[in-house]
Parts: C-alpha cells; structure tokens; sequence
C-alpha cells in the first residue's frame, strides 16, 4: 500500500490535477455547462465525440472533416451538414483542434445555450491563421431584423472582444481587451457576464474594461463556432479552435481562470496561464 501511494506521488500532478479541477466545477453547472470537445475518445473523462456526419453516427478521424460534435455534458450538441463547410480534425503530440478554413466552416449548435438576461461565460482556446477579417470564435445571434448579438470576437487588430446587442435597434457596445496576439499564436479567449457587467480576457491575465450598458431582453434563435450565425454568415473563423467551454450560471474569478487554465492544457502550445 505503501508503495501504491509512493507511485501515485510520483506521477505528473499538474496537467492531471487542473483537469480533474475543471470537470468537477463543470458539473457543479450540470447541464447548463456546454462543452465541444475535438477529438475522438476520453478526454480528462469526458466524451470527446466527433463525427464526420452531421447525425453523428460514424466517428470523426485525424485529417478529415468533422460533421458533428457531441455536448460532453449537456444536450446542445453541435453540427454542420454540409461537406464543403465541414471544419478539419487536427492533432500535434496528441491534443486535437479543429481546423477551420475562413471562407465557410462553422459547427451549428443544436439551440441556443443562454439568454441576454443570464449570467455566462465562454472560454476556447484559438490561433488565427490571419487577423484579416474579424473572427467569431462564437457567438449567438437571432434573425430578427435588429440582430441581437453576444460574441467572442478576435478583432482584425488581434484583441478579444464581447460584443453585445439587445433586440431593440440599439447599437452594439464591445468590451475590449488592452492585450493582442499576433497570426499564428494560440491564445485563450473568455467572455463573461456578471450581472450588468460583460467583459472579455486574453490568455488570463489581460481583462477588458467592463461594459455595463443596460439591455433589455431579448431572444437568440441561433449559436455556432467559428460564424457569426445570422441570414448571411459573417466573421468566419480563420485558424484552429480547441475545446469550448459554454455556461450558463454564474462563474467567479478563481473559476474562470481554472477553465482558461484547462482550456489550455488541451491544446497544443497553449500559453502559460
């Protein structure tokens, strides 16, 4: 028994710790905690579950397009039905990504995660191939005319951004890191509300001036990754996204930097945080 224990001690302790941190703080949310996962297997035991085909019945492999990916705790799973549009599946020394092309690539969610009146958060790890245009690591938004709008926004000028939109023709408020990466750099995007108070993080450590514009409510009927999903798509992901981390709750401090700090561990190069 001694020398159980003995082994156990020796064994890498971080990666494994932050891991097992995270997934207990996720399903302190149950399902209102929405992870995508890309890869194919267990991943710090949750289901990584990517499918080439949009109904998710033949598993997902390395170098081909992925059609579907599973919720690994809640029910919004995610899809893209057409081929053309199908973001690749990547791994380098044994973390996954997707791999999306600038033009058309998007996964759909099944529904919409959270509401303009709830408190959330969302954190995905991204490298830009290109900062030429905006890209919408994620975002939900609505078809009504007016367009209302939360999204993770990596800017042309390589800072993140919330950006926010209610229903009633207002116009849109962004709150905007004081930080910026450059094209080929993985970096760790996180949006968060509070309250009245939305704001965006870079990499952990660079946190926006907090936006507390006052918006009334509001319906999205749509949410994806890598698009900003309204009648015609607009800012297209152009680069690699890693596991994304959706919920609706409220998420402090200490733990919006365990899910950055886990978010990371899983993806290649990820930074320090």
């Amino acid at each position: 028994m001694r020398l159980g224990r003995t082994l156990r001690q020796r064994q890498p302790a971080g990666q494994r710790t932050i891991a097992q941190t995270a997934v207990v703080l996720l399903r302190k949310f149950g399902t209102d905690a929405h992870i995508y996962l890309p890869g194919v297997g267990v991943v710090s035991g949750l289901i990584a579950g990517n499918y080439s085909d949009s109904a998710r019945t033949t598993l997902a492999e390395v170098d081909a397009v992925v059609g579907g990916v599973i919720d690994a705790q809640g029910a919004i799973h995610a899809a893209q039905t057409t081929t053309a549009n199908k973001p690749m599946l990547r791994s380098t020394t044994g973390k996954y990504y997707w791999q999306f092309d600038g033009s058309n690539d998007s996964l759909t969610l099944d529904s919409v995660p959270f509401l303009m009146s709830d408190d959330f958060a969302v954190v995905a790890s991204y490298t830009p191939t290109s900062l030429a245009v905006n890209a919408d690591i994620f975002a939900q938004r609505s078809s009504v005319s007016t367009v209302p709008t939360t999204l993770m926004r990596l800017s042309t000028t390589g800072v993140i951004q919330c950006v926010s939109k209610d229903g009633s023709g207002t116009t849109a408020t962004v709150s905007t890191t004081n930080s910026a990466v450059t094209a080929g750099t993985v970096c760790i995007a996180s949006i968060r509300k509070v309250g009245s108070s939305r704001k965006a993080r870079l990499n952990g450590g660079s946190t926006s001036t907090a936006d507390t514009t006052s918006y009334g409510a509001t319906s999205f009927n749509s949410a994806a990754i890598g698009v900003s999903p309204i009648g015609t798509p607009s800012g297209y992901a152009n680069g690699t996204i890693g596991p994304v981390v959706v919920i609706k709750g409220t998420v402090t401090d200490a733990e919006l930097v365990i899910l950055e700090r886990w978010v990371s561990s899983l993806t290649p190069n990820g930074p320090r945080i």
